[in-house]
């Protein structure tokens, strides 16, 4: 399947698994989880290198995907990280989610509202691209209350502190 920036078909709103291999605009990302409605597991890269793709972002409402359950997202990243551009959505039934980046991601961490929607996931996985990144670990794991499967990819001293974070007289619930 090919997407360009300006067309999405909208005959997709009946698919439930759907992989796009090549990059995505933000936009058309978001645009592409909205005409999917029914979409129950996807695999997708968005490229956030697009300023003005940010810039229109700015003050788009949080969108509701009740169906998805299975997701994978690798950004490339240039100033919006993978949680950030999960933001723009919740994800209610979301179970399995798997975070990779091209590149680290932003050293200051997003607001723990970000991670909300990911009280349902069961099973994380996360590359080795969030090596540095323990305030968004520790941000994520408060949220992710019925989490029964973790993979990180990487784990650099660095990570003290999430582990730290992920014992359980740390107050981390």
């Amino acid at each position: 399947m090919s997407l360009s920036d300006d067309t999405i078909n909208p005959n997709l709103s009946r698919l439930t698994r759907l992989r796009v291999e090549e990059f995505l605009a933000i936009r058309v990302w978001m645009d592409l989880m909205e005409i999917c409605g029914e979409l129950q597991s996807g695999e997708f890269s968005v490229n956030t290198y697009s300023s003005t793709d940010r810039d229109a972002l700015d003050n788009d409402i949080i969108r509701v995907h009740s169906t998805l359950q299975e997701m994978s997202l690798h950004t490339v990243y240039d100033g919006l990280s993978a949680a950030a551009v999960l933001a723009y959505f919740q994800f209610p039934s979301l179970k399995n989610l798997r975070i990779s980046a091209e590149d680290e991601i932003d050293p200051t961490p997003p607001p723990p509202s970000i991670f909300e929607s990911f009280a349902s996931i069961r099973s994380l996985s996360i590359d080795r691209s969030w090596k540095s990144q323990a305030p968004y670990m520790v941000n994520l794991f408060r949220e992710t209350i019925n989490l029964e499967k973790l993979v990180i990819d990487y784990c650099p001293r660095s990570f003290s502190r999430v582990f730290e974070a992920m014992t359980l007289g740390s107050g981390l619930h």
